[in-house]
């Protein structure tokens, strides 16, 4: 029998559920119907994997050749039904760029180097990365749209930080990617990412 105001995405209903440790059905079907009561409860990092998120971290090292940009690509493939969201992309290069750039956009491609056998997962109760077989280096061409440039002096011992409040957290959809790139020639960078993944919820597909 269908309920009034049924509740029907359920990774809210089955945190309540495991952090309860509660058995048989979901403990919250439906929404009150008049005015309900709250308890807010602490809710750290750890507790994450209940709602469906996976936390991932890696530091990626690019080194290149004559006439090649360095640069690292974030490539979110397009059937994943994942969501990809950046909390922190540093960076630093080997020389002075007066012109790093982060580009945004629908991409298909992977640069020439797939990063591969690290899967970078911080919490083992969560699930293996979607992202991770899509991240790659070696030549970086341009694409999609600008969404950052900053000038980053050589072997800085602080990188550079690219997300430096929640607000600024970067969500990475199916089909889209990122990329960290330099504009100057013969150069290594080296760029430390931390990122959590879940899967889409069916209303949030496109």
């Amino acid at each position: 029998m269908a309920r009034y105001n049924e509740i029907l995405v359920g990774r809210y209903n089955r945190r309540l559920q495991k952090l309860f440790g509660m058995k048989g059905e979901p403990p919250a079907p439906q929404l009150s119907t008049e005015i309900g009561t709250t308890l807010n409860l602490f809710s750290g990092i750890e507790e994450r994997y209940l709602e469906g998120w996976a936390e991932f971290s890696l530091h990626i090292n690019n080194t290149v050749g004559a006439g090649v940009n360095a640069g690292v690509r974030m490539r979110n493939p397009p059937k994943s039904n994942t969501v990809a969201v950046f909390e922190r992309i540093s960076f630093f290069p080997s020389i002075a760029d007066n012109a790093m750039i982060m580009n945004h956009g629908a991409q298909l491609a992977d640069l020439g180097n797939i990063v591969s056998g690290v899967q970078g997962l911080l919490d083992r109760r969560g699930s293996p990365s979607q992202l991770i077989e899509s991240i790659s280096t070696i030549g970086a061409p341009g694409f999609g749209n600008t969404r950052w440039l900053g000038a980053q002096g050589a072997n800085q011992t602080n990188p550079e930080q690219m997300i430096m409040t929640q607000n600024q957290e970067i969500p990475l959809f199916p089909g889209d990617a990122i990329q960290i790139n330099s504009t100057v020639q013969l150069l290594s960078i080296d760029v430390n990412l931390k990122w959590r993944e879940r899967l889409l919820e069916e209303s949030e597909i496109f």
